[in-house]
């Protein structure tokens, strides 16, 4: 099983795992990208220091 099929049985069997996330995107100011400040706090209140796979 890949990881489309897999998602999509997953959500399927707990669909309330999908979220709706808020993403915070780059800014221009006169021609200069002015990259998202990873130093901020989340803006969807949630954090995760690591994200371990396990087999």
């Amino acid at each position: 099983m890949g990881v489309p099929a897999f998602f999509r049985w997953l959500s399927r069997k707990s669909p309330s795992i999908i979220v709706n996330c808020v993403e915070e995107k780059p800014k221009e100011c006169n021609g200069v990208k002015i990259p998202v400040d990873a130093s901020k706090p989340n803006p969807n209140d949630v954090e995760f220091d690591k994200t371990h796979l396990m087999e």
